[in-house]
């Protein structure tokens, strides 16, 4: 019973200094690509790609790829990164994490603008297309195709970015010997002084 009440508050203190460190620095999370990267000291790293590949799975996700010495997932953007790293403390010893963000919001207005304008161009020259004589219609039916095309990759763009905000990415390389240097991180300064796990096992 102390055991699991332990364990219990580890994962709640966890949890309430890593989602407001992830807050600080967050844009909208509506246009944002993040990609997370985790160096993690394990005993057992078979176990551990499966309890890591379960979770993706669990959380709408997937395996993305599987190499000698690292794993790398994706999963739902709703689950947010908090929860990926208490689970991977749970795994083992974080000894290395580190977040990227991506903006692509100037880019998705930049490409919703582009689709209005090239929609209407192509409204245009298919009103043209109906009306034109025979000479006309094959300069028209080029432009169309052109126009259509265009409209085409700007679509595939935006959904290609919609779904990379959409699923975060995670790549998890597996340590078994040695301790790496921790990163410095914005946090509450006298437990970045303690070290996380230290203070956590005198909790």
């Amino acid at each position: 019973m102390a055991t699991s009440l332990y364990f219990l508050m580890r994962r709640v203190l966890v949890m309430a200094l890593l989602f407001p460190i992830s807050l600080w620095s967050a844009g909208d999370p509506l246009s944002e690509i993040i990609r997370l990267d985790y160096v993690l000291k394990v005993t057992d790293q078979n176990r551990a790609e499966k309890s890591i590949t379960a979770w993706a799975e669990e959380n709408g996700g997937y395996m993305q790829s599987l190499r000698r010495d690292a794993v790398t997932i994706r999963f739902s953007s709703r689950v947010g990164p908090g929860a990926l790293s208490v689970m991977l403390r749970d795994s083992g010893l974080v000894v290395e994490e580190s977040i990227k963000r991506l903006d692509q919001s100037e880019r998705l207005n930049s490409i919703a603008a582009s689709l209005a304008i090239k929609s209407k161009h192509l409204e245009r020259l298919q009103a043209l297309f109906s009306s034109s004589d025979l000479e006309q219609t094959v300069a028209v039916e080029k432009e169309l195709q052109k126009v259509v095309q265009e409209i085409e990759r700007l679509k595939g763009e935006e959904r290609r970015l919609k779904e990379d905000i959409a699923y975060y990415t995670a790549a998890i390389r597996f340590t078994t010997t040695g301790v790496a240097t921790r990163p410095s991180r914005a946090g509450i300064g006298w437990i970045d002084r303690l070290g996380l796990d230290l203070f956590l096992e005198n909790f």
